[in-house]
């Protein structure tokens, strides 16, 4: 009888202990998330997907993959709706066999990127003329933004290293997204999102004035940007909403006259891919774990528990008498030496003590 309940008692307490340290041990891995544009198809939206995962696995292999890319659909109704009232008033005055009414029907049908580089020469001023007219528009009131938002939240529950990764007018999402997360979000293990940045944000082809808002003025090694100097869609409104420069030397793309679809003009051009693969990479090293303590309990008569991030190299030590520390800049090495010794208190005071600046974080 003794023995049938050391044997329940323990297949209680493993399933536990692996509960209360399933959210430390993924700090290490790294999740994208995609935040569409605002002519994106929903067949365009999960080609963009899949192209997004084989970025990963091609260029992105130094960190360990959570899981596939995510993403949550944005219709984007209300700029949509906005863009074409004021588009059909043209409409009236446009010849449709004019290159003019070509474009504009190509807009709004999501084939921009399908243009002829003859049609493309005339987005600039068709776009500029339009957008002036746009009245400002409450992105957070959208039901696709709550969505995207729910769906984003969820993943961060995992408490993997979360990159958003957003194309075209998805900026004015992910800005706003970041902004509301960060400030609103909760780990499952109590911790705050904004006492522990692990959410990230990359810019491809912005139209916005700033890369993550808020957010990214308060963090500026947690958001990237690039933008070809050939995308003509950006290009068109760069002037009028004040968006962020082009910052790329692109070379003219036989594939795609408008130098805008982010397959085409970005994540196959090796160049463009190599620029936005280091950009991600050097968001990811920069993003900042909660306390690991609950990743490994320790036998020591002095610290009850530890944990390590590689890609941080950070190690988090909780003693049974004094609170939780952090140490920084903790070799790989030194962990991996630390955690199979025989005695932690014994190696902590010969390897670690008084060798790597710390701080307190726990009392």
């Amino acid at each position: 009888m003794k023995k049938l309940l050391s044997i329940l008692t323990l297949l209680w307490i493993i399933p536990n202990a692996q509960a209360n340290n399933w959210c430390e041990s993924n700090i290490d891995k790294l999740q994208l998330f995609y935040v569409n544009g605002m002519y994106t198809t929903p067949s365009g939206f999960v080609s963009n997907i899949k192209d997004l995962d084989d970025f990963q696995d091609s260029y992105l292999t130094q960190f360990r993959k959570n899981g596939v890319v995510e993403g949550s659909y944005n219709r984007y109704e209300g700029h949509i709706a906005q863009f074409y009232e004021v588009a059909k008033q043209k409409y009236q005055d446009l010849d449709k066999y004019s290159q003019e009414y070509v474009v504009l029907t190509s807009i709004l049908g999501g084939f921009i990127t399908e243009l002829s580089t003859e049609e493309v020469s005339i987005i600039t001023p068709v776009l500029i003329e339009i957008l002036s007219y746009l009245p400002d528009h409450a992105i957070e009131s959208e039901v696709d933004f709550q969505n995207a938002s729910i769906r984003l939240k969820s993943l961060l529950s995992d408490c993997t290293r979360t990159v958003l990764i957003c194309h075209s007018q998805g900026n004015f999402y992910a800005n706003a997204l970041v902004n509301e997360i960060v400030n609103t979000y909760t780990y499952p293990n109590g911790i705050r999102l904004s006492d522990y940045p692990m959410l990230g944000m990359m810019s491809i082809a912005s139209p916005a004035s700033s890369v993550g808002g808020n957010f990214g003025h308060n963090n500026p090694s947690l958001v990237g940007v690039l933008t070809n100097n050939n995308d003509i869609v950006m290009a068109a409104v760069q002037d009028l909403l004040g968006a962020v420069p082009a910052n790329y030397d692109a070379v003219d793309n036989l594939l795609d006259a408008t130098g805008h679809s982010l397959a085409d003009s970005y994540l196959h051009l090796h160049g463009q891919a190599s620029v936005i693969a280091s950009k991600v990479s050097s968001i990811t090293t920069n993003l900042y774990p909660m306390p690991l303590f609950e990743q490994h309990p320790s036998s020591s008569s002095a610290i009850s528990h530890i944990g390590y991030s590689e890609i941080s190299d950070l190690l988090d030590i909780r003693f049974k008498h004094g609170g939780g520390y952090r140490y920084h800049n903790v070799p790989s090495q030194v962990w991996d030496s630390f955690y199979w010794s025989t005695s932690h208190g014994s190696y902590f005071n010969r390897n670690i003590k008084d060798k790597y600046a710390f701080e307190k974080i726990e009392d």
